[in-house]
C-alpha cells in the first residue's frame, strides 16, 4: 500500500508538471502571435488551443489572461465564431475572480454584435453566467456593464427574446434600470426594449417589475437612455396585460404629457399612441394635458413627428369626453387633411376628425362648420391623395353616413358623386369602404340620398355593382354592394326598386352568387340586419345576403 501511494503521488506530481508545461508553452505562443501577427483568428487553430488551456487552468491568474486575450481580441476582430471557441469563453463566466467573468461577458458581448453568434452563444448556455452576473450586479456585487450589453445584443435577435425572458434576467434588469452609474443603466433600458420585441417576452416585462423602472426612465438626462424607456413603454401598451401594468403605474399619464415637450417627443408619442387605445389611458392623458402637448408637434417640421402626434390625436378622439377639445384643433387638424407631402399624417388627421365628429354631435357640428366636409372633398378629387388615406376618406363618410347630424352634408355637398368614383377604383380597401358607405347612406331610406343615388345610377353607380357582384377580384366589396342593392330594394322609390330588379345582369350576378357552386339548391338563409356591415366577403356571408337580396328582387318584380 505504501509504494502504491507513492507511485500515485508521483504520478499526480507528473500531471502537475505536464499541466505547467502546456500552459507555459500556451503563454509563449500566444505572446509570439500577439506580438507577431495580429490577422491571425484566435477563435480556431493553435491560438484557440492555447487560450483554451488557459481558461481550464487552476490558476486564476491564467484564467484571467484567456479571459483578458478574449475581449481585447474581441475589440477588433468580430466575426461568426464556431462553438468551440464560444465555449471557452462561456466557461470562463464562472470563473472564480469577479474581473475574469467581465472579461468573458465583454468578449461574448462583443462578438454578440454580429448576428450569427447571437443564437450560438444562447445555444452554448451562455445565459446562466450572464443572469448571474446580472443579479450580482443587482445586489450590488459587481458592476454589471459587460453582462448587461452582452444581453442586450442577445435581445437583439427575434428567437433568442423569449429565451432571455425565460431565463430571469427580466428582475435584475429592471434593478439595473435603476443603477446611478449611465452606461449600466442605458444598457439594461436597451436590453428591457429588445425583449419588447417578443410577444411572450413583452408579457414578462409587463410582469417583471420592469415598467415601474422604465417609467422612472422617462425623463432621463441621457438621450438615448430616454429613448429606449420610452419606445419599450409604448411597444409593452400594445398588449392588454401590458396595459394593466402600466395602468398601475402612478403618474405615468404625467410623465408621458410631460416627455412630449422634452427630447424624445417622437418616441413620447408613439408611446402615448398605444396607450391612447385603452379607453382608461384616453380620459387620463387629456386631464394632464396631452392634447395642449400634442397640439405644437401637429405643426412641427419634421413628419414623423406630425404622423406621430396625429395618431395620438387619433385615439384620444375615441372617447367622447375628448371630442369637444379635439374638435377645437380643428386648425391643426383639417390642413393635415388635404396635405399629400405626408400622407401618414393626413390619414391619422382623418381618422381623428371622424372619431371625435361621431363621438360628439356638438364636436361634429364644430367641425363642420370649421369646413371638415370641403377638406374631406379636396383630399378626395386630388389625384395625389394615397390608398390609405382615401380608405381612411371613404370610412370617415360611411361613419358620417350612419350619424343623423351628419349624413346630410356627406349629400348635399356632392360627396356621393366622390364616393361613387372611388367605388369604382381597383379592388381594395377604398374601394369596399366607399361602397359601404353608399351602402349605409342608402339604408337610411331618406328621399334625399334616394334621388342622388338614382341620380348617380347611370353615372356610375350602376357599373359599380356589376363589377364587384361579377369579378372574383372584387370579392371583399361584393357584400358591400349586395347591401346596397337591397337597400334600393327595400325602399319606398318604385324607381329605385326596378333599377335594380330589371337589370338582367345584375340579376343573374345575384342569383349566382345565392347558389353554391355545383349545387341546384341555394344555401340556407342566415338572418341580417340592416345593422350588418356585411363586408367580410366570406362566401357563406355573402351567399346568404345573395338570398335576401334575391328575395327583395322577386318582391320588387
Amino acid at each position: 500500500m505504501c509504494c502504491g501511494s507513492k507511485a500515485a503521488g508521483t504520478g499526480e506530481r507528473q500531471r502537475l508538471v505536464d499541466r505547467h508545461e502546456r500552459e507555459r508553452q500556451a503563454v509563449a505562443e500566444l505572446a509570439e502571435l500577439f506580438e507577431t501577427d495580429r490577422r491571425i483568428s484566435f477563435y480556431e487553430g493553435p491560438a484557440l488551443a492555447a487560450l483554451a488551456v488557459l481558461a481550464q487552468s487552476e490558476s486564476a491568474q491564467l484564467q484571467h489572461t484567456a479571459a483578458t486575450a478574449f475581449s481585447e481580441v474581441s475589440e477588433y476582430d468580430v466575426r461568426a465564431t464556431g462553438a468551440e471557441a464560444l465555449g471557452v469563453m462561456v466557461g470562463l463566466l464562472a470563473a472564480e475572480q469577479a474581473e475574469t467573468r467581465q472579461a468573458a461577458a465583454t468578449a461574448l458581448g462583443n462578438l454578440a454584435t454580429h448576428a450569427a453568434n447571437r443564437r450560438a452563444i444562447v445555444a452554448a448556455g451562455g445565459l446562466a453566467g450572464l443572469v448571474r452576473q446580472l443579479r450580482a450586479a443587482a445586489a450590488g456585487g459587481g458592476v454589471g456593464v459587460a453582462a448587461v450589453g452582452c444581453v442586450t445584443n442577445l435581445a437583439a435577435d427575434a428567437e433568442n427574446k423569449e429565451a432571455v425572458a425565460r431565463s430571469g434576467a427580466v428582475e435584475p434588469l429592471a434593478l439595473l434600470a435603476q443603477s446611478r452609474d449611465a452606461r449600466v443603466q442605458r444598457n439594461a433600458a436597451g436590453a428591457l426594449l429588445n425583449l419588447t420585441h417578443g410577444a411572450e417576452a413583452r408579457a414578462a416585462v409587463a410582469a417583471g417589475g420592469a415598467v415601474a423602472a422604465l417609467a422612472a426612465l422617462t425623463d432621463a438626462r441621457d438621450a438615448e437612455t430616454q429613448h429606449y424607456a420610452l419606445t419599450a413603454l409604448g411597444n409593452v401598451a400594445v398588449d392588454a396585460c401590458g396595459r394593466d401594468a402600466l395602468w398601475a403605474t402612478p403618474a405615468l399619464p404625467e410623465r408621458l404629457v410631460l416627455a412630449l415637450r422634452g427630447r424624445a417627443q417622437a418616441a413620447a408619442a408613439r408611446a402615448l399612441r398605444n396607450l391612447a387605445s385603452d379607453e382608461r389611458f384616453q380620459a387620463a392623458l387629456v386631464r394632464a394635458g396631452a392634447l395642449d402637448a400634442l397640439r405644437p408637434l401637429l405643426r412641427a417640421s419634421s413628419s414623423g413627428l406630425v404622423a406621430a402626434a396625429a395618431a395620438c390625436v387619433r385615439n384620444l378622439a375615441l372617447h367622447a369626453d375628448n371630442a369637444a377639445a379635439v374638435a377645437e384643433m380643428a386648425p391643426e387638424l383639417l390642413p393635415l387633411v388635404t396635405k399629400h407631402a405626408q400622407p401618414d399624417a393626413q390619414c391619422h388627421a382623418v381618422a381623428a376628425l371622424r372619431n371625435a365628429a361621431v363621438a360628439a354631435p356638438a364636436a361634429a357640428q364644430s367641425l363642420a362648420a370649421a369646413g371638415l366636409f370641403a377638406c374631406l372633398d379636396t383630399a378626395l378629387a386630388a389625384t395625389t391623395t394615397q390608398p390609405p388615406t382615401l380608405a381612411e376618406l371613404a370610412a370617415a363618410l360611411g361613419a358620417f353616413a350612419l350619424s343623423d347630424s351628419l349624413w346630410r352634408p356627406v349629400v348635399e355637398l356632392g360627396l356621393c358623386a366622390r364616393l361613387v368614383r372611388l367605388a369604382r377604383a381597383p379592388p381594395g380597401p377604398a374601394a369596399r369602404g366607399a361602397c359601404l358607405a353608399l351602402a349605409s347612406l342608402a339604408a337610411r331610406r331618406e328621399p334625399e340620398v334616394l334621388e342622388e343615388l338614382l341620380r348617380l345610377w347611370r353615372r356610375g353607380l350602376r357599373d359599380c355593382l356589376a363589377h364587384a357582384l361579377a369579378r372574383p377580384e372584387h370579392a371583399d366589396q361584393r357584400a358591400a354592394v349586395l347591401w346596397l342593392a337591397r337597400a334600393l330594394l327595400l325602399s319606398k322609390r318604385t324607381d329605385a326598386r326596378r333599377a335594380v330588379a330589371t337589370d338582367p345582369e345584375l340579376v343573374a350576378a345575384i342569383e349566382a352568387l345565392a347558389t353554391p357552386i355545383g349545387s341546384r339548391d341555394p344555401a340556407p338563409p342566415v338572418s341580417l340586419s340592416d345593422d350588418d356591415a356585411a363586408g367580410e366577403g366570406d362566401a357563406p356571408r355573402v351567399r346568404a345576403l345573395a338570398l335576401q337580396v334575391v328575395a327583395a328582387v322577386q318582391t320588387a318584380a
